[in-house]
């Protein structure tokens, strides 16, 4: 694209309307259109203030109204011509080359726009290259890391301290799936991969780069293991930014030569290794679909496990699985205020609280008792309830359970989050054949609770 000159553009932001406060205007050739990216120079990386491709009138000028005025500060416009059709702005490139203007009132004005836009420019390139170090390494070992990301559409390159995050044009094919239908499929009869299908597999699949310019690991698990927090924030600010939830997919280790490795993170399956045996899904099928006639409630509770299934982080899979355990209890314990015991006769909560009803359900109407816990010791169901209970309300009520506002040390929610997944699959279970059991007059619900045991 030709680059427009300076003397050919320029930038004002004035006095708007009532429903506009302020108004952009542009200035260049009359009846071109040109593209334009408009940056703000701050130290932790430019930041995008306007992208247009503006049409200008016969007077060469056009207007963007703006609710917001821009803050204070060093401003950079990068201008090309462009096509009407493109609707794209063009990246910063090269902030030198471009439209210098500044924000603010005449004292912090820079006496010499370039000098000042050079300095920052080069205080952000010291920003993105600021040093990601793996805890206790004291070696010189060195590595740009590049984190490709599956599930995020960017429009531009944005920086961060420590490296840059940027839009990649490819795109996840669907290469995969035909590889799978085709290998089903008798002798002679295939299917051939088309534009179409992998533009529209691809639309699922946008592509983002995190590179991070300068860690300092003795191995590549070193560094992941370092930039694991920050980029952990990246994926979180990209979920708050621009609504996604990307999921890391390739680690590309770039070393001087240059030389390259990559590594591809462990499979994210968290369902059975081991092959089945019985009557599998087969069984459980037709278990199910018997008792979701009697009981709608059933497709709702198999939806809310699955809920369960689809969580990548143990929080979100205790939170969820707690909530299905409850919404049992409450079907199935009759209200009132029983009290609930322990192993050792003390009494710990009732049935008129959530914590009393769900070990009332799980211990008196399902029949779950004590549990081996991580370390091979067994630990009393109303205690380990009673520590699952009070995860879920750190997560619930402060965000999670190694929340700085709770200064208890935090529970082992890894373990916590297995107990509660294996009771939630029991839960579900054990639902399907009480709906049908009592279907067919043999009501558990009333069996166990014409009175309420409290005890073992």
């Amino acid at each position: 694209m030709q680059v427009l000159k300076l003397d050919q553009f320029s930038i004002d932001i004035e006095s708007g309307n009532e429903f506009a406060p302020y108004m952009i205007i542009m200035r260049s050739i009359p009846e071109t259109t040109a593209g334009v990216g408009v940056y703000r120079l701050v130290e932790s990386g430019p930041q995008l203030m306007l992208g247009a491709s503006p049409k200008f009138d016969s007077d060469g000028e056009h207007r963007i109204p703006s609710l917001g005025a821009w803050p204070p500060g060093l401003y950079v416009a990068v201008i090309t011509l462009a096509d009407t059709t493109s609707g794209h702005f063009p990246a910063l490139e090269d902030a030198l080359n471009g439209h210098h203007f500044f924000i603010g009132d005449e004292e912090s004005r820079p006496n010499n726009l370039l000098v000042a836009v050079s300095e920052m420019l080069a205080a952000q390139l010291a920003f993105r290259d600021r040093e990601v170090r793996a805890v206790g390494y004291e070696g010189q070992n060195r590595v740009i890391l590049h984190v490709i990301l599956d599930g995020c559409l960017l429009d531009y390159e944005q920086d961060f301290e420590g490296g840059r995050l940027s839009p990649l044009s490819q795109r996840l094919g669907a290469d995969n799936i035909i590889s799978v239908v085709n290998s089903m499929l008798p002798s002679g009869i295939r299917f051939e991969n088309t534009e179409n299908l992998n533009s529209n597999y691809g639309r699922d699949h946008p592509l983002a780069l995190v590179t991070f310019n300068n860690v300092a690991a003795e191995d590549e698990s070193g560094c992941i293991a370092a930039v694991q927090r920050r980029l952990t924030r990246v994926m979180g600010a990209l979920s708050i930014d621009r609504g996604a939830s990307p999921t890391p997919i390739t680690y590309l280790f770039e070393r001087p030569g240059p030389e390259f490795t990559m590594r591809v993170p462990l499979s994210i399956y968290r369902g059975n290794l081991i092959g089945g045996f019985g009557p599998g899904v087969t069984g459980l099928l037709d278990l199910i679909e018997k008792a979701s006639v009697q009981d709608p409630w059933i497709d709702f509770a198999l939806g809310l496990y699955r809920t369960v299934r689809l969580q990548n982080d143990p929080s979100g899979q205790l939170y969820q699985a707690w909530a299905l355990v409850e919404a049992a209890a409450k079907r199935r314990v009759p209200k009132g205020s029983a009290p609930v015991l322990d192993g050792f006769g003390k009494r710990v909560s009732t049935t008129a609280k959530d914590l009393g009803r769900v070990i009332f359900y799980l211990r008196d109407h399902i029949g779950l008792g004590n549990r081996s816990t991580g370390v091979g010791q067994s630990m009393d169901l109303c205690d380990l309830v009673s520590e699952v209970y009070s995860a879920r309300n750190r997560i619930a009520h402060e965000g999670g359970v190694d929340s700085p506002a709770n200064n208890t040390p935090p529970p082992n929610v890894h373990e916590l989050a297995r107990v509660i997944r294996d009771w939630a699959e029991y839960v579900f279970r054990c639902e399907c054949r009480i709906t049908l059991e009592s279907k067919s007059g043999l009501d558990l619900q009333s069996d166990t609770s014409a009175s309420l045991p409290v005890g073992q």
